[in-house]
């Protein structure tokens, strides 16, 4: 009697070690009830360029920590269930340092030489320096910068098929444009380089200078990149972003058949009471270009449109029968590529698309 009890403990153990041995990963089941399941939607990347200034790796952390909230959280609104972390890949292209060293000399010996270079001194040298800088081996590796964000984000999601979503601000959207094209667009090898588990999705471009590049050219030898969806955003102050529409009968086409949506913010708006009050003073101003030009990255009507837009990419490849299953009517015709926040506060924003 003693025996058995003691066998049949003996192979209780042995079961349990057993169901303890095997992989976290191989028992799906015992997964989170409030996560969805790895390959459930398509995976997104996001890829962010930055403008003039001495960017760092971590200066966009905070930036994409709000943008991965809006995602989680309106991918929880219309599945019930929280994404996992893989569902968007994120990163930020940083190049900065590839003009800012010689641009820092010349501030520095200002200084030294008697001069005290003001904020519009320094934004006039980092947007006129980037500019006239932006050819030969300096624009080759601002470009390649943007390809390994690129190709980075895509090795990150292994063999699965994925969206990419790429947000240039003001001198970023020159090089992430020159970079899609040539990933793209190119024929120098062969068919372009795009990774190929990659499709671009979307572009956003954020106080780009892409009219003013294209004085270097006759405006109707212009060709746009063409991505699924692109939104081209600029505050009424800013003295650098400017509309697209304007520069060619196949941009005017694209705005005209709303592959381009064109969005202009009459005031910045920021995070808090006070901030937001400030900025809607600012955007009265009549010289207040400089300060609207930096204030993108902290705007959240930007931060919700992104991570709503990103949501629906992810949420919407569930598939008409996932979405009426899950309450999503919406994911299965998004609208195209227009603002979810400015469309309620449309007080602050004036669209510029014409149908």
């Amino acid at each position: 009697m003693v025996a058995f009890a003691y066998g049949d403990m003996t192979r209780r153990l042995l079961i349990a070690l057993v169901l303890l041995a095997v992989p976290t990963a191989a028992r799906a089941e015992d997964a989170p009830a409030n996560q969805t399941g790895a390959g459930v939607g398509t995976p997104q990347a996001l890829v962010l360029v930055h403008g003039v200034g001495n960017q760092k790796p971590g200066d966009y952390d905070v930036f994409l920590g709000r943008v991965r909230s809006a995602f989680e959280s309106e991918v929880k609104r219309l599945t019930g269930k929280t994404p996992p972390k893989s569902a968007l890949q994120a990163k930020a292209a940083i190049w900065g340092d590839v003009t800012q060293k010689d641009q820092e000399t010349y501030l520095q010996r200002m200084k030294e030489r008697g001069y005290t270079p003001s904020n519009l001194d320094r934004a006039a040298v980092g947007i006129g320096g980037d500019a006239l800088s932006y050819g030969g081996f300096k624009q080759r590796e601002m470009v390649s910068r943007v390809k390994s964000a690129i190709s980075e984000v895509a090795s990150n999601m292994g063999n699965k098929q994925g969206d990419l979503t790429l947000v240039g601000h003001s001198w970023g959207s020159v090089v992430s444009s020159d970079a899609m094209w040539d990933l793209t667009e190119s024929k120098r090898n062969g068919s372009g380089q795009m990774p190929a588990n990659l499709k671009w999705r979307r572009f956003v471009t954020m106080g780009g200078p892409l009219a003013i590049e294209a004085q270097k050219v006759e405006l109707e030898r212009l060709r746009p990149v063409k991505p699924e969806e692109w939104t081209n955003v600029w505050y009424r102050r800013d003295v650098v972003g400017k509309p697209l529409e304007p520069l060619g009968n196949e941009y005017e086409a694209r705005v005209k058949s709303g592959q381009i949506n064109e969005v202009q913010f009459r005031a910045s708006h920021g995070y808090g009471r006070l901030n937001n009050l400030f900025r809607r003073l600012l955007g009265h101003l009549r010289y207040s270009g400089t300060a609207a030009h930096t204030h993108y990255w902290t705007d959240p009507r930007i931060v919700t449109d992104l991570g709503h837009r990103l949501a629906h990419q992810y949420v919407g490849t569930y598939g008409a029968k996932a979405a009426s299953a899950h309450g999503a009517k919406t994911i299965t015709a998004l609208p195209k590529s227009n603002f979810l926040i400015p469309k309620i506060l449309n007080r602050d924003v004036r669209s510029a698309t014409h149908h």
